[in-house]
């Protein structure tokens, strides 16, 4: 990649997603986890002065020098620029390794997904790929919106429905339940923000994001972890997954195209 590729894919981040700048979240390399990058070292961590998104931090992101979340919402105006399906593995699913009329096994499947390739693995594939691909295509055509898919470099996608700048996050929550709605096969999970399918995906759930209607003006919220770069967790890229290929089939989209066009394209 190029210095100016770089330099626009950062701009471009920061149009598509970042509402909020006057935080960013870091990615600790130790245990993966995000909090707000603060500056200096000689007072206590809540004192220092928050570090705020620039060019900079997101050609570090972009590099994989630094990793970096963005917290969704702007407290001044409740408003956020995007919402997201974050499609992960759960912690225990059902599997048929020989077909639904053998004996079913119990897995898994984030287990299985950060192991050597097996059959389990390509199946989780499968779904996961097939689930990203339904719902930003069915977020294609109900919002009539651009959709961005990424691959989190560890054990999920998101699903991404671009918004206009001061979209108030309210109307984004709504757009996504709306979304859900039209594919009449999710339910409830956990409470209002996690999901399932009632019919098949048995290794998969969504959490929906934003998850509030409005943040505090001494609070953060809700933070999604920027496409591309380096998960700290797994030590692997992030990268905008193609949808014009065969089920499983994971392989990388072009940056540049996927931030100006969108994933779901006319090919």
């Amino acid at each position: 990649m190029t210095n100016e590729d770089e330099t626009e894919i950062a701009k471009l981040f920061a149009a598509r997603f970042i509402e909020r700048r006057d935080v960013c979240a870091i990615q600790s390399p130790r245990s993966g986890a995000y909090a707000p990058y603060r500056i200096g070292f000689q007072t206590k961590y809540e004192d220092r002065p928050l570090m705020q998104f620039n060019l900079e931090r997101l050609r570090e992101h972009v590099r994989g020098d630094k990793t970096f979340g963005h917290y969704l919402l702007k407290p001044e105006t409740s408003t956020c620029r995007m919402f997201c399906f974050d499609i992960d593995f759960n912690e225990k699913s059902s599997y048929y390794p020989n077909g639904p009329e053998h004996p079913v096994e119990i897995i898994n499947p984030r287990e299985i997904w950060s192991g050597p390739t097996t059959l389990a693995k390509r199946d989780l594939a499968l779904q996961l790929f097939a689930m990203a691909r339904g719902l930003a295509v069915r977020t294609w055509k109900t919002c009539g919106i651009q959709v961005i898919v990424s691959y989190s470099g560890n054990k999920g996608a998101h699903v991404i429905g671009c918004l206009e700048a001061g979209t108030p996050a309210k109307e984004a929550r709504e757009l996504a339940q709306t979304v859900l709605d039209s594919c009449g096969v999710f339910e409830p999970l956990k409470g209002h923000h996690f999901w399932k399918h009632s019919i098949g995906y048995p290794s998969l759930e969504i959490e929906v994001f934003p998850k509030q209607d409005e943040v505090s003006a001494d609070g953060f919220g809700n933070l999604l972890r920027l496409p591309l770069g380096i998960n700290r967790k797994s030590g692997k890229p992030g990268f905008f997954v193609r949808m014009d290929t065969e089920l499983g089939d994971f392989k990388i989209d072009d940056p540049l195209t996927v931030l100006t066009k969108g994933s779901i394209r006319d090919r």
